[in-house]
């Protein structure tokens, strides 16, 4: 996925899933968007996205 040239990703799983993929993407050098679809934990999720992080929740 890093290396692809698709401009975003939608990912799809459980909080743990979505913690750890995110982690992964973005340690794999990978700049895209990402979409996830879960009940994604607020507090995890700010843990990972970063300082430059930006996007729109919907609960």
């Amino acid at each position: 996925m890093a290396a692809s040239p698709a401009r975003a990703a939608l990912v799809i799983g459980p909080p743990k899933f979505m913690t750890d993929a995110i982690v992964a993407l973005r340690n794999a050098g990978g700049t895209q968007a990402l979409f996830a679809q879960s009940y994604l934990v607020q507090s995890e999720l700010t843990k990972v996205s970063g300082a430059n992080a930006r996007g729109v929740g919907i609960a």
